[in-house]
């Protein structure tokens, strides 16, 4: 056997040996045990909140062939993203979540998706009514005394992994690749604390 086929050969078995560690990892492993504050921490929903969302995507969620990713590992994995806001970093190494991250980025598009399907309407609107308006007003101007603001909108950068094609067009004043988003709020969901 030449150099690189035995080469091949051992990145191979590496690799399948990781696979296996980073299953058996994620089935020693219950992110529901933590302590409420510290899930919190790092999901940046509650429990509840949590069984909530995953009652209404799982059924869109089958297991993976390969890891055996269950509905609840992958939720776990993107809230996990979004509540850190950099690239895959934690999700990808973390060892409550142990999912490497090829298999997390196709994990996250699918998400996107249902999530913006299943969730995003029933939970995101920018229709309110003049009951909801008069709160908003009164909660901005409490937080700010300017009069008459019923929603925000900001813009953030979201780190991530530089991409193949274009990366140029991802690179930020920041000195930084990321994508570019707006985040609206409307005053009257901060009252109840969202």
């Amino acid at each position: 056997m030449d150099s690189i086929a035995l080469a091949c050969v051992v990145a191979e078995e590496e690799t399948n040996a990781l696979r296996k560690l980073r299953n058996n990892l994620r089935k020693k492993t219950n992110v529901m045990e933590l302590p409420d504050a510290e899930f919190m921490k790092n999901f940046r929903l509650n429990k509840e909140a949590f069984e909530y969302v995953l009652h209404e995507i799982e059924e869109e969620l089958p297991p993976s062939k390969h890891g055996g990713l269950s509905a609840r590992d992958k939720l776990i994995a993107c809230l996990r993203f979004f509540a850190e806001g950099s690239y895959q970093h934690g999700a990808g190494k973390d060892y409550d979540i142990a999912i490497a991250q090829p298999t997390f980025s196709k994990v996250l598009g699918q998400m996107l998706v249902i999530l913006e399907r299943k969730i995003c309407p029933k939970w995101i609107t920018l229709v309110m009514s003049d009951e909801e308006m008069r709160e908003a007003k009164l909660y901005f101007y409490r937080k700010s005394t300017i009069p008459g603001i019923i929603m925000c909108v900001d813009g953030t950068h979201v780190k991530i992994i530089p991409p193949k094609k274009n990366r140029n067009l991802f690179y930020n004043r920041k000195g930084f690749y990321s994508l570019n988003v707006l985040i609206v709020m409307q005053g009257i969901h901060l009252n109840h604390g969202c």
